[in-house]
């Protein structure tokens, strides 16, 4: 399960810099306005009390495969439950909108 984790997190890093091309498609997982550092910050928070990992999913809303991984990790009951039962997940967005991480 872990391989699966890691493969599919090296397949969003190389493919992350795709830009996405549908402007139907409006969803919104990445906030540009959340600072990035305090979003880990939390998380640490959270998983110590919690005792689970840290998850970041670091993309933008205009990354098709960021998207797809999303909704792939939340509807496949498998993966869901994996990283509910032992990850904080947080969203770290990377785009132009956020100075901070550039």
């Amino acid at each position: 399960m872990k391989k699966q984790v890691y493969t599919a997190l090296t397949i969003l890093m190389v493919f992350g810099v795709i830009k996405q091309t549908n402007a139907q498609e409006k969803v919104s997982i990445y906030h540009p306005e959340k600072n990035a550092f305090e979003q880990i910050k939390q998380a640490e928070i959270t998983a110590q009390k919690e005792g689970k990992h840290i998850f970041l999913m670091i993309g933008g809303n205009w990354c098709r495969w960021c998207k797809m991984f999303d909704t792939f990790s939340k509807t496949d009951l498998s993966v869901d439950s994996a990283f509910k039962a032992n990850y904080v997940v947080e969203h770290i967005n990377y785009s132009k909108e956020n100075k901070m991480i550039h």
